[in-house]
């Protein structure tokens, strides 16, 4: 098909705008899963284009090759998966904070961190300070203070550290425990070796991150209209 701007815009261009739209949406996805299922959705439409409507064997040639690549990953990410096991408070972790995250890189994800048990009055990070730990709540309360002010609390199901953990900026507020605390922790240089190893670590983690603040701003703006408007 010789390509003009009539015949782009054609019914027979349908199969190349759709390979490129749905490479697009690939790229915004959070979940590795999605991403990897519309990049093959793209590869397909790409090779139908390329053979059937453009003729082309080169271009039929690569898009095959894109969508054989993606097929791989999508089969050893389900094997993977198969072959991963939690336990109860590993499982409770993936449901909660990474859900849309592959079982296998959810799996890798918790081994780079370490479960632990701290008291009241531990403190997570201290306002003006390089965060060092990424710290996931599973079980007590966390205050955030924000020169000495009590701004917020943190409650099971949340990060504190995220906005720090992965950059040179200080932290902006104090973390301190007001509950004995049982948390999933993760040491920054070992979050940093992970994710040269593994960059789909970062992306696990900046959707956990995006849904936490979701919850956290909900939480946020509830306690100011009760504030407001006490009872």
């Amino acid at each position: 098909m010789e390509l003009t701007l009539q015949s782009a815009f054609s019914p027979a261009a349908f199969p190349g705008h759709a390979s490129y739209f749905l490479l697009v949406l690939a790229m915004l996805m959070s979940s590795i899963l999605t991403l990897r299922v519309l990049a093959l959705g793209s590869g397909l439409a790409g090779f139908v284009y390329s053979a059937m409507i453009l003729a082309d064997p080169v271009g039929a040639f690569w898009e095959i090759a894109f969508v054989i690549a993606n097929g791989a990953q999508l089969a050893l990410m389900a094997w993977r998966s198969r072959m991963v096991h939690f336990s109860e408070e590993d499982h409770r972790f993936h449901q909660s904070a990474i859900p849309l995250v592959p079982a296998a890189l959810a799996r890798a994800l918790i081994n780079t961190g370490q479960w632990r048990d701290l008291g009241a009055g531990a403190v997570l990070t201290r306002q003006g300070e390089a965060v060092q730990t990424l710290t996931y709540i599973a079980e007590g309360t966390v205050e955030i203070r924000v020169d000495g002010q009590l701004v917020a609390a943190c409650h099971s199901g949340d990060f504190v550290g995220e906005l720090g953990i992965f950059s040179d900026h200080p932290a902006t507020a104090t973390a301190v425990a007001v509950t004995p605390l049982r948390v999933l922790a993760f040491e920054r240089p070992a979050l940093m070796r992970a994710q040269r190893r593994q960059p789909e670590f970062r992306l696990a983690l900046d959707a956990a991150f995006n849904t936490n603040l979701r919850h956290k701003l909900t939480a946020a703006n509830k306690r100011a209209m009760d504030n407001a408007n006490p009872a």
